[in-house]
């Protein structure tokens, strides 16, 4: 290091090296006296002073040669966001295809429909458990949303965001209490079944703090208002936006009038959307744009 009383330090870099040797051993000196360094108003005359071309700086940050930078972290992240974007629709589209009478348009508001609709199935209790295990991936997607809003709908982002996130966990509450311990009251004997129904119909007409349960709509809404911060902010090619908007409608919908059809629609819209991104996300494609062209 040399150094005067008036000047800060400045490293010392080997006379034959090449240019990215030469920054690299910069900045590893750098961080070493990062305690030492003068305020960002200086940084340049140090680069400049050691004769380092600020374009080979930067190239040399963005490639990760920085020790700081994990990439292997990175790399996880974004591997894992992708795959949420790919599975979750995809288990939707199971969850909704497996439901009996799936094409039946009839409004369902009997208790007891509900419960002869789940009483000995295995393959919607499956599709139910799968929904519920997709509740963090619901909550990964609405974290990368926000993150693609940092200007213009960055509002209807964040907003959104919190609105989906309480909403995931509103659908882990209802999976849980109406799914999974209905499935386990499924495997009872008939007459000790029978013997339940009373529970299970409180259970269903949301009895108790299972009122909470009115609270799911905040799910779909809050994926809605972000899609139309997507869409305004232009973050998205417009048709993705929209297709985002109309699936969570639907997804609405389907569960205020409980019409799986409706949900059916919506999930394999979200797929048409939605996986294509995640795959770019999962083979690096989306590296520097938020865009999921």
């Amino acid at each position: 290091m040399i150094g005067h009383r008036d000047n800060p330090p400045v490293p010392v870099v080997a006379e034959g090296l090449d240019s990215r040797d030469r920054v690299r051993g910069f900045y590893h000196e750098l961080v070493r006296n990062i305690r030492r360094l003068p305020r960002a108003a200086r940084t340049r005359s140090l680069i400049e002073r050691i004769g380092v071309p600020t374009a080979s700086i930067k190239q040399t940050v963005s490639e990760g040669d920085l020790p700081m930078t994990n990439q292997g972290l990175e790399s996880a992240k974004r591997i894992g966001t992708g795959l949420a974007f790919v599975v979750f629709p995809i288990v939707f589209i199971f969850a909704f295809a497996v439901h009996p009478n799936l094409f039946s348009l009839a409004i369902v508001t009997d208790v007891n429909t509900r419960i002869g609709e789940f009483h000995g199935n295995r393959l919607m209790h499956l599709g139910h458990a799968l929904m519920l295990l997709t509740v963090p991936l619901l909550i990964v997607v609405s974290l990368k949303f926000m993150e693609m809003l940092p200007k213009r709908g960055a509002w209807l982002g964040f907003v959104g965001c919190v609105m989906a996130v309480f909403g995931a966990v509103m659908l882990a509450v209802d999976k849980t209490a109406l799914c999974l311990v209905p499935s386990a009251l499924d495997t009872l004997p008939e007459t000790q079944f029978t013997q339940m129904l009373p529970g299970l119909e409180a259970m269903f007409s949301f009895k108790g703090w299972l009122a909470l349960l009115y609270l799911l709509p905040l799910l779909p809404v809050g994926f809605m208002l972000q899609g139309i911060g997507l869409y305004l902010g232009r973050a998205v090619p417009r048709w993705q936006s929209v297709s985002l908007i109309v699936a969570m409608v639907l997804l609405g919908v389907s569960a205020a009038v409980d019409i799986d059809l409706f949900g059916l629609v919506a999930s394999v819209i979200l797929a048409v959307a939605l996986v294509p991104f995640g795959i770019r996300l999962i083979r690096g494609f989306d590296r520097g744009t938020s865009s999921l062209e």
